[in-house]
C-alpha cells in the first residue's frame, strides 16, 4: 500500500491507522503549498486533487478519510479498529466522520478546552 499525504492534513490520522495496523505501507508526501496536488503527477493518482489517497496492492486508489479507515478497518479485523456490531459500527463511524474527521488537527494545536466535548465520553 502507498499513503498519499500532507503534514497538517487530516491523512495523519491514516498514517495513525496504518501503524496500528503494523502492516508494509510506503508514504508520499504532497507538498499542498505548492499546490502538488493539483499537478501531475498527484492528479494521475486522483483527480479530486486532494488528500488522504491510499494505493491499494492491487494498484486500486482509495479516497476520502472515512472511506480508507473504514477499508483499513474491515481488512484488518485483527487489530480491532471499529466495533464488529453493526449498531456499534455505525455509531464509530458517525463519531469519526462528524467529531474526529471534521476536527482534523485542530485538537493538537487548539489551547485546552476550546474543541467541543466528546459526546460519547462527555470530556
Amino acid at each position: 500500500m502507498k499513503l498519499y499525504y500532507a503534514p497538517g492534513a487530516c491523512s495523519i490520522g491514516i498514517h495513525v491507522l496504518l501503524e496500528e495496523i503494523g502492516k508494509p505501507y510506503q508514504t508520499e508526501q504532497v507538498n499542498l503549498r505548492d499546490g502538488a496536488q493539483f499537478k501531475p503527477p498527484f492528479t494521475g493518482v486522483n483527480a479530486k486533487a486532494k488528500v488522504p489517497t491510499l494505493e491499494r496492492d492491487d494498484g486500486s486508489i482509495l479516497t476520502e478519510f472515512p472511506v480508507i479507515a473504514r477499508w483499513l478497518a474491515r481488512q484488518n479485523p485483527q487489530a480491532n479498529l471499529i466495533p464488529k456490531d453493526e449498531e456499534a459500527d455505525t455509531r464509530a463511524m458517525e463519531y469519526i466522520v462528524g467529531t474526529i474527521h471534521s476536527q482534523d488537527l485542530r485538537g493538537f494545536f487548539a489551547p485546552i478546552g476550546s474543541l467541543r466535548p466528546n459526546p460519547i465520553t462527555r470530556q
